[in-house]
């Protein structure tokens, strides 16, 4: 299998972006970051979520999401808080954990999984880049993700947030 950071192009210049712009800081700012640096192919696969703190607990809202992105979710995920928008809380817990994950070690996480309808007859395949982001270089306050999806089988294959069930796949740090 090949490495995550080689085997895309987009989730690869992203990556690739996301080390070059911090300096001498643990991770870039929102600020530092922008999209049209890098080239306008990339954004519809990428998403910009910010990090909110409510008390103890983090929820994670979509500031900015690609078209790709949510052709590939089945609904526009725009201003819409994870835990909100997918009706299966397996699932939510799933993405929830991907993001705690690149918070709480303030490193990009590569992940894989894939979703199936009820026939199973269409599957679709997803991967990730997610990268932490933070306004004073410790505290992480959003993640930017670029996202790809490929279809396998007959049929229209469905939306992530409208899957059946879907199957975690690898999930490791990037950097």
């Amino acid at each position: 299998m090949s490495s995550p950071r080689h085997d895309e192009p987009r989730r690869v210049r992203l990556l690739n972006y996301w080390c070059i712009k911090p300096g001498d800081r643990a991770m870039p700012a929102r600020n530092d970051l922008d999209p049209i640096d890098l080239g306008a192919t990339m954004l519809p696969f990428l998403a910009l979520t910010d990090v909110i703190r409510e008390d103890e607990r983090l929820r994670f809202r979509f500031r900015i999401s690609g078209s790709a992105i949510n052709q590939g979710a089945g609904v526009e995920l725009s201003g819409h808080f994870i835990d909100t928008v997918n009706p299966n809380p397996i699932y939510t817990a799933y993405i929830e954990g991907l993001y705690r994950k690149a918070v709480d070690a303030r490193r990009p996480v590569f992940s894989g999984s894939s979703y199936v309808t009820g026939t199973g007859r269409t599957k679709r395949l997803t991967k990730r880049m997610m990268c932490p982001l933070s306004s004073d270089g410790a505290i992480v306050d959003a993640v930017i993700t670029a996202q790809v999806f490929e279809s396998v089988g007959r049929g229209v294959p469905p939306g992530m947030t409208y899957a059946d069930r879907f199957d975690p796949g690898i999930v490791q740090f990037a950097d």
